[in-house]
């Protein structure tokens, strides 16, 4: 029993080559990417725009909520 050559190929070479060797090298500098963004200042980012979003969209009512504690204040203390 000899084993035939099969009459398929699954090398692969030329331009498809070169396509799946430019995904590969993008894929390899996109993980590069998201490893150094989960850094030393990951969380502290995390945490400030966490922080950021419950503050801006409640903005425009924290501005008149201070401005009336100052108006108060500032009629307490006339």
């Amino acid at each position: 029993m000899s084993l035939a050559r099969p009459l398929h190929s699954t090398a692969v070479d030329g331009p498809v080559a070169d396509l799946v060797s430019r995904d590969h090298a993008a894929l390899a500098s996109h993980m590069a990417h998201c490893a150094r963004s989960r850094g030393t200042w990951f969380k502290l980012r995390r945490y400030l725009q966490t922080g950021q979003a419950a503050v801006a969209g409640r903005l425009v009512t924290a501005a008149l909520v201070g401005a009336a504690l100052a108006a108060g204040a500032a009629h307490w203390l006339a």
